[in-house]
């Protein structure tokens, strides 16, 4: 098999949930720091929108008992119950990370979106994809 081959099928990669103490290794040795600090230096602004929507979905996923140890990105909803309930979470700030004259307003979109397909194309058709949407508010001044 030729190399343009093998990196056309590549195998669909599987995430497994990290230990936190696991230390970063760069030539065969550990470095200083660990999975933990990196989260703490990626995620700690949890008023910023990628990191708020994350939250959201994590909060839900503890409240309804999901067991789902990590998240899958850019899937066509956020967590699946045990019975197969799709659900889509969404969140909204009144503040951002960003300088505001004033409040945002609060909206949620719901609007049909094709799917990502296998073969990294689109779907022709919209529709929504869960079966439940929850919105959540992000409430805080500060």
């Amino acid at each position: 098999m030729g190399k343009m081959e093998s990196i056309n099928n590549l195998e669909e990669h599987s995430t497994k949930q990290k230990d936190i103490n696991q230390k970063f290794i760069s030539k065969n040795k550990h470095l200083d720091f660990d999975v933990s600090n990196f989260w703490q230096w990626a995620l700690s602004d949890l008023i910023e929108n990628r990191n708020r929507g994350i939250l959201a979905e994590y909060i839900v996923k503890q409240a309804l008992k999901i067991k789902q140890n990590t998240r899958l990105e850019w899937d066509a909803y956020d967590l699946k119950t045990k019975n197969g309930i799709k659900i889509e979470i969404k969140s909204s700030a009144y503040f951002q990370a960003w300088k505001q004259k004033r409040k945002s307003n609060i909206t949620f979109g719901i609007a049909p979106t094709k799917t990502l397909l296998s073969n990294n194309n689109y779907s022709k058709e919209k529709k929504r994809h869960s079966d439940i949407y929850i919105f959540c508010l992000f409430d805080v001044s500060n």
